[in-house]
């Protein structure tokens, strides 16, 4: 076989990467929302405050979370604890859940599918 002949198979190789890629980019984020300024502390242990606003939340390093704002797609890393809960998600679901009494002490949870508990 001559390396002509292979053309027509590369060039369809080659064609059929950006696809691959866009798929692996359609993933969506859970998003929380801020109608105030919170504080949480970082992955290096200091005080990071957040800004109102619109934030998707990832998986971070370790048991760590990730907040990235949508208006800039700035990642901040804060700390976390890791457990695991025994429900089923279809998605990853963020939530901000407020300690009893009050909204004063709020916890960031990130619920995965694979059974994943992040707060």
């Amino acid at each position: 076989m001559k390396i002509t002949d292979w053309a027509p198979v590369i060039c369809g190789m080659v064609l059929s990467l950006p696809m691959l890629t866009d798929a692996a980019e359609t993933v969506t984020l859970p998003t929380i929302e801020l109608d105030r300024p919170l504080h949480f502390i970082a992955a290096d242990g200091s005080d990071v405050v957040m800004t109102p606003g619109v934030y998707q939340v990832a998986r971070g390093t370790a048991s760590n979370l990730m907040l990235m704002r949508q208006e800039d797609q700035r990642a901040i890393e804060i700390q976390a604890g890791l457990t695991s809960y025994g429900g089923v998600l279809d998605a990853p679901t963020a939530l901000l859940i407020a300690e009893d009494g009050g909204d004063d002490e709020l916890h960031l949870v990130l619920l995965s599918p694979d059974g994943e508990h992040r707060d």
